[in-house]
């Protein structure tokens, strides 16, 4: 089995949102898979199953030009090994990213929280503001841009 990476970085997530972001990456993984496969001048094979109710709409585009069938599989990470070891490489990937992060931006603690809104995390956020690796888009920080104050969650759900 054959496997590639794809990351789509913060501005790429703020621009749309998280969903088309990881089906953005979720088609780069695929074209990147491909790319090393013809250095190797090996065939690409199929299917692709994807995690979750929605066949990226790149990845579709994609595989129909190519012919391989391509699908999505609910709960996908508990049924299929392939689906359960991309997971493990996404995360993977992405803890080594904030761990080189957190070298940027040490006063963060990212290679400790890996970016999960941990109580350390928040009170980081709080002590420093966002830094340009916070994703603007996405709340408590989003509510502190537009307003200048941090607001505790059951405060923003309450709008």
């Amino acid at each position: 089995m054959g496997w590639a990476v794809s990351v789509v970085g913060v501005a790429g997530i703020d621009k749309n949102n998280i969903l088309e972001a990881a089906h953005k990456a979720m088609a780069g993984a695929v074209r990147n898979l491909r790319r090393d496969l013809r250095k190797q001048k090996e065939d690409p094979v199929g299917p692709v199953v994807v995690d979750g109710n929605l066949v990226p709409k790149r990845l579709g585009t994609e595989q129909r030009r190519l012919q391989l069938p391509c699908r999505a599989l609910v709960g996908g990470d508990r049924l299929c090994f392939e689906i359960a070891a991309a997971s493990v490489l996404a995360k993977v990937t992405r803890d080594r990213l904030m761990v080189r992060m957190d070298r940027a931006y040490p006063s963060y603690g990212f290679a400790a929280h890996k970016g999960y809104g941990t109580a350390a995390h928040q009170a980081a956020l709080k002590r420093l503001g966002p830094c340009a690796e916070h994703r603007k888009s996405f709340e408590p920080v989003k509510t502190f841009l537009a307003s200048g104050k941090w607001q505790s969650r059951a405060k923003r759900l309450k709008r």
